[in-house]
């Protein structure tokens, strides 16, 4: 019985300690609005939907043909990957030499060998 009471106050006493709070003096709640109004007035800190203005090398906010001039130079490097690149580029040689008749003739035959699946039929 006593080691339990011996137990059950050195639990006690380490669970107090270890929900004490810091000495520190909590943020009142007019000095966390003003250093948020601060942040969004300097562009760290988004506004809704918008996007963070970029900024330019001294600091200041960049102007649109500043940000399109760097974007077409990240394309230009590679940095940034523009749509799906697994379609086959213009002029590469892709381009079919069948006909339309002949690509037609060679679909019926595959559906009629059962290499294609016929799609589903209202009826």
């Amino acid at each position: 019985m006593m080691i339990k009471l011996a137990l059950a106050a050195i639990i006690a006493s380490v669970s107090m300690v270890s929900f004490a709070q810091d000495a520190a003096k909590p943020a009142v709640r007019a000095e966390v609005k003003s250093d948020a109004k601060a942040a969004r007035k300097a562009g760290d800190i988004a506004e809704g939907d918008k996007a963070t203005p970029v900024k330019a090398a001294d600091g200041a906010a960049a102007a649109r043909p500043e940000v399109k001039a760097g974007a077409k130079m990240a394309r230009k490097d590679g940095a940034i990957v523009e749509g799906d690149k697994t379609v086959a580029a213009k002029g590469d040689g892709a381009k079919s030499t069948k006909t339309r008749a002949e690509s037609r003739a060679e679909a019926k035959k595959a559906r009629k060998e059962g290499k294609v699946k016929d799609g589903e039929t209202a009826k």
